[in-house]
Parts: C-alpha cells; structure tokens; sequence
C-alpha cells in the first residue's frame, strides 16, 4: 500500500474514532507507522502532535494504551484536537500525493498486446456486429475481435 493510502486510511480512522481504534489491542505499531509516515510528506506539525501522544502513552508502560486515554479524556482529547488543527493546516494527504508518483500504465506494443489488453467480454453485453454471438469488451460494444479489428483497422488473427 503506497504512503498516500496509508496516510488516508489513518486520517480517516482518526476523525470518524479519535485515537481509541489505534490504541485498542495495545499495539502501538500503526500510530508508529502514521507518525513516520507523516514525517516522510512533510507534515510536521501533525507527526509532532503523534509524537507526544506517543511519548505519553509510552510513559504509562505497564498500562493498556486505551486504559490510559480513557483515564485522561481531557488529554487525550486535547491531542486530538490539535491533531485536526494541524491536519487541516497542513493536509497531510495532499502533501502525500505530491509525494506519490503516478503510477505509469504500461501501453500495450505487440498486436497480441492490444487484443488482451481490450479484457474480458461481457456476455450480458451481446457484440454488435452482424452475426456475432460473443459479448462485448468494457468501453466498447463490440467483442474483443471485432474491436481489435476496428481499432487496429486490419484483421484479427485470435479469437479466444
């Protein structure tokens, strides 16, 4: 899973539940991962927030995580307040985009290439050149024959 999805799981976890779901099974793993990863895009005032929350409940060593926020709501919800100020300040997810690279598509080259690349048929989506019985391929309304054929604008030597 690339950092962009990663950071946009978190931040959506985070705001539908707080830090409650990251700390419930006592791991603290995930917000480990969270805070680096928001260290890599460059948002330095949410990592900062994660770091203290980490440092406290670290501190409580022999305490469940989720028994220390609960023991300290007012804390906690302090945290995750300045943990939205500075999401919203810094939107660690758009900073994580910039710094994902699209994913390149490869274009087909062979002729091979170009019929498989048309994908599977639909046969609940019937080709509509005369005579065929085959269903049609995504984005088209022709079978993966017969849009080779329109495509490439010269016969198509497969027919699986």
């Amino acid at each position: 899973m690339d950092i962009a999805t990663q950071i946009e799981e978190a931040d959506i976890g985070l705001c539908a539940d707080g830090f409650d779901n990251f700390v419930m099974y006592g791991d603290l793993d995930e917000l480990r991962q969270h805070s680096a990863n928001l260290k890599t895009v460059g948002a330095i005032k949410c990592s900062q927030v994660m770091d203290q929350l980490l440092a406290w409940l670290d501190s409580a060593q022999d305490r469940d995580p989720l028994h220390v926020l609960k023991a300290d709501p007012a804390r906690a919800n302090a945290l995750w307040t300045q943990y939205n100020e500075a999401s919203c300040e810094e939107s660690p997810l758009d900073l994580a985009k910039r710094k994902t690279p699209p994913k390149k598509r490869q274009l087909p080259i062979t002729d091979r290439e170009h019929y498989d690349f048309f994908g599977e048929e639909d046969s609940s989506r019937p080709c509509q050149s005369s005579g065929c019985e085959r269903g049609s391929v995504k984005f088209s309304v022709h079978c993966r024959t017969h849009h080779f054929e329109k495509v490439m604008r010269k016969p198509c030597q497969w027919n699986d």
